[in-house]
């Protein structure tokens, strides 16, 4: 729950269709209300499909609203850094990409105090197709892990990575899976890794 998007709650049960019918209704019973106007310049005859038109327009926002003001905060509180550069989309993937990954962990760290539980990197922090299959190997992973390390093992990170897997196998482990040879495939995706002071695990 925000305080500056209250009136957004509904979008919870919608999602962005929902809104987009919204949208689209208003503005057609908006039309129409309108329309019948300008033809009988009467308002008393018009004031069903204003009422409709004006009902509709503001009952997602009533209903928000309504859910702001009955909303409790359940659960613990658990505090969570998220790290966000500044970079532009060439520069990204143009630059040294270790050098902009410890900028990164830098910036999570010094925005961190003792009761941090989470830091938040990028979708694209690690970029270049790391291995799946040796994780634990990669100077990358390894530098968050240190960085995990340093700030006393209690904190997790987490970040998106290009990353690639091979199978050693004579038939397709999937459907996006290429033939490096024979007897090997390799995937190339997108995945999720948690890493921790024990092990770095992955989600594609």
């Amino acid at each position: 729950v925000n305080g500056d998007n209250w009136h957004l709650q509904w979008y919870e049960y919608t999602g962005i269709e929902g809104g987009t019918i919204w949208m689209l209704s208003a503005n057609v019973f908006i039309y129409l209300a309108l329309k019948k106007y300008i033809e009988t310049r009467d308002i008393k005859r018009c004031a069903r499909k204003i009422a409709v038109a004006l009902s509709i327009a503001i009952a997602p926002a009533v209903i928000s609203l309504i859910m702001y003001n009955k909303y409790e905060e359940r659960g613990q509180d658990t505090e969570v850094v998220m790290v966000q550069p500044n970079y532009m989309f060439n520069n990204k993937f143009e630059g040294n990409r270790e050098e902009q990954l410890h900028k990164m962990l830098k910036a999570g760290r010094n925005a961190s105090t003792p009761n941090t539980k989470f830091i938040i990197l990028p979708e694209t922090a690690i970029a270049g197709n790391i291995w799946a299959n040796n994780l634990g190997e990669n100077p990358m992973i390894q530098e968050i892990h240190d960085t995990i390390m340093s700030m006393g093992g209690e904190v997790s990170i987490l970040t998106g990575a290009d990353m690639m897997e091979y199978t050693i196998s004579r038939e397709a482990p999937s459907n996006v899976a290429m033939q490096a040879n024979d007897s090997i495939y390799v995937e190339f995706f997108n995945a999720a890794i948690l890493i921790d002071a024990e092990n770095a695990q992955y989600y594609k």
